[in-house]
């Protein structure tokens, strides 16, 4: 048989096995299928013969479907955690997290508890707690409110819908 052949084939065997940590019986239904492969190529001049071959034969669909077959078997990187320690990383940080919460909010309500009662109305009600600048600031709001309650719409010709792409001198 042909080197080139041979090298196709392992190549093949390799991307498996790379990929793959198969235990003893899945391993020998994937040698039984890589000897049938060197069958093939023991019948062929070259590799582009074998590889043509290989494509047209059932082999070629025998070798693809081994990869989702085998895919519980699949080798995962260093670091990666399990289900199981994914799962117990998980619901370490939402304990982490809620514990944190309760604590910060303990905190805040210890402190507010703690405030006298002028330092805890400026703390919750702001600048409108000051005397003068709180009536200004509500002034200015109420005006506001009123202001866009009761704006008039100007109907003037520019103001109406213009279509995607129109000059909006030309309207």
């Amino acid at each position: 048989m042909d080197n080139e052949i041979l090298r196709s084939i392992e190549e093949r065997r390799n991307t498996l096995y790379g990929h793959y940590d198969l235990p003893p019986d899945e391993r020998a239904k994937a040698e039984e299928l890589f000897g049938r492969m060197e069958e093939l190529g023991r019948g062929c001049t070259g590799r582009a013969e074998f590889e043509t071959k290989f494509a047209g034969s059932q082999l070629g669909g025998e070798y693809n479907g081994l990869f989702p077959a085998f895919a519980r078997h699949v080798r995962l990187p260093e670091g990666t955690p399990s289900m199981e320690g994914h799962t117990r990383n998980m619901a370490a940080s939402q304990a982490e997290s809620v514990v944190r919460g309760q604590a910060e909010r303990g905190l805040k309500s210890v402190l507010v508890q703690a405030m006298p009662d002028e330092v805890h109305q400026c703390y919750t009600q702001g600048v409108y707690r000051i005397p003068v600048l709180g009536n200004i600031l509500s002034a200015m709001n109420t005006a506001d409110v009123f202001r866009r309650l009761f704006r008039r719409r100007n109907t003037e010709k520019n103001d109406t819908p213009r279509e995607c792409g129109q000059d909006p001198d030309n309207i």
